[in-house]
């Protein structure tokens, strides 16, 4: 089901990429008060910006699943490298162009943010999955 709803997404964005500037790829953020179908693209070009801007481990890349894929094992390397402030980046870039974005797994930016705080500043660190409104007990 999830595989399926990705699967749906991606195509969609494919067909509606086609009018897209390079410059829609390199600031998201740049056009303000945009519709809701072009605020959910700014949104997506924020990912894919990251992607192409990313010196992250490929394994650490946010995409629309909403999972960071930071184990308990990784956390260190995530939040000592720059990864941690370049996912952060990314939300930031999410957020300035959809307020109400939510990622496959129903977390939003706020969720994620929350990993990141509770994986790299907490003594609890990563547990392996992103947070989001089951896991957020």
């Amino acid at each position: 089901m999830m595989n399926t709803l990705l699967c749906f997404f991606g195509f969609l964005l494919l067909l509606c990429s086609c009018g897209a500037t390079a410059q829609d790829f390199k600031n998201p953020t740049e056009k303000p008060n945009l519709g809701p179908f072009e605020e959910w693209r700014s949104a997506f070009f924020c990912l894919i910006h990251f992607k192409n801007t990313n010196s992250c481990p490929k394994k650490y890349e946010l995409d629309l699943s909403g999972w960071l894929n930071v184990t308990k094992e990784d956390g260190r390397e995530f939040c000592c490298s720059p990864c941690a402030n370049q996912t952060s980046s990314v939300l930031d870039c999410i957020r300035d162009t959809e307020r109400d974005f939510w990622f496959a797994n129903k977390a939003t930016v706020q969720h994620l943010r929350q990993t990141i705080h509770q994986g790299c500043h907490t003594n609890q660190g990563f547990t392996g999955v992103s947070l989001y409104p089951s896991s957020m007990n």
